[in-house]
């Protein structure tokens, strides 16, 4: 079989099934032994099914419960939701697969759209979570305004949008000739090798500055605006999420828990990205290359933004927590009526 100890420095080298190999960041002699590809491809099918089942029960408990239903801003939670099931779907099984095969079994054409799902997801998620602290911000300026500023054809148009915007970058990244399997990061993603420096760092710019940084600043000006308005205007600030036809204000408890839970999201999903995203710009900028094994636990990190999520709403947000508690209950006496 054959692995990245024949692929050449700086170069694209080999090919399984029509695919290109390479890897910038990697020495020549690194190659993953068994037990860390193993370990490694295991982690990560764990970290899919986490994501798939914990997502999933956003998404039912967000449609199912009465008063998670009516709260407009909770689309996006669930939009945000389903960019994490096809992250793990679409993205992790093959790169667990990949690894523990030790090279990229599924073919060119197979690899060219991971690598549009890898993209299309990363950029989307970051975007819904900038609209997620945009929305909050809003629903804490104009409380009264909310149910007419943002309704839900206003949440879908956001979600085709954001799809639309990840799409194009993804696309754009995987064009024919400029993708390949990377050995050490454990998934297929674009290929800089095969095109000129110039344009390599014109792109890397590009991807870094729309999908990570801007949204990055719109998530910390919007909490900015969020924590000050909270705290001048502590007896007009009641509410975070808005009923449809109706104000239901909340008590200042539940407010703070609401906004403690949005930048708990915001601060673990920029924990897990920022490492590759520097590892790539220190590449970029300053021709520093990390040790080989770093690049895979970037990877690793990327996997579990998708899967904390669910765990942050239980542990933070009461509403969710009791939704869960319900929906448990009602999925145990099915079962237990089933049989």
């Amino acid at each position: 079989m054959m692995n990245s100890m024949n692929t050449t420095y700086d170069l694209p080298s080999k090919f399984f099934n029509a695919t290109s190999v390479h890897d910038t960041e990697m020495h020549q002699e690194y190659r993953r032994n068994y037990i860390a590809n193993i370990s490694g491809s295991f982690a990560t099918v764990f970290i899919a099914l986490i994501s798939i089942i914990g997502n999933l029960a956003v998404i039912i408990a967000s449609k199912w419960d009465e008063y998670l239903k009516i709260q407009t801003g909770n689309k996006l939670i669930m939009y945000l939701s389903t960019i994490d099931i096809l992250t793990s779907v679409f993205v992790m099984f093959p790169s667990a697969m990949a690894v523990a095969c030790d090279y990229w079994p599924l073919g060119s054409n197979y690899c060219r759209a991971h690598t549009i799902f890898n993209y299309l997801c990363a950029c989307s998620s970051s975007f819904i979570i900038a609209f997620i602290s945009l929305d909050r911000a809003i629903a804490v300026t104009y409380p009264l305004k909310y149910t007419t500023l943002v309704t839900d054809r206003i949440m879908l148009t956001i979600y085709i949008t954001v799809f639309s915007l990840g799409f194009v970058f993804a696309t754009i990244g995987s064009m024919p000739g400029w993708y390949g399997y990377n050995y050490s990061l454990g998934v297929c993603s674009s290929n800089y090798n095969s095109i000129n420096q110039e344009m390599f760092f014109y792109s890397v710019i590009a991807g870094a500055s729309t999908c990570f940084y801007f949204p990055a600043l719109v998530i910390g000006i919007c909490n900015a605006v969020i924590l000050v308005t909270a705290r001048r205007c502590d007896k007009v600030v009641h509410v975070l999420f808005v009923r449809r036809h109706q104000l239901h204000p909340l008590n200042n408890s539940h407010m703070r828990k609401t906004i403690k839970s949005m930048i708990v999201v915001v601060l673990v999903y920029y924990a897990c990205f920022t490492p590759y995203s520097v590892i790539k710009q220190l590449k970029v900028f300053f021709g520093i290359s990390v040790p080989p094994w770093c690049n895979y636990l970037t990877t690793i990190f990327i996997f579990i933004s998708s899967a904390v999520n669910p765990f942050i709403y239980a542990i933070l947000r009461k509403d969710y927590r009791e939704a869960f508690k319900k929906l448990a209950k009602v999925f145990v006496e099915r079962c237990i009526h089933c049989y």
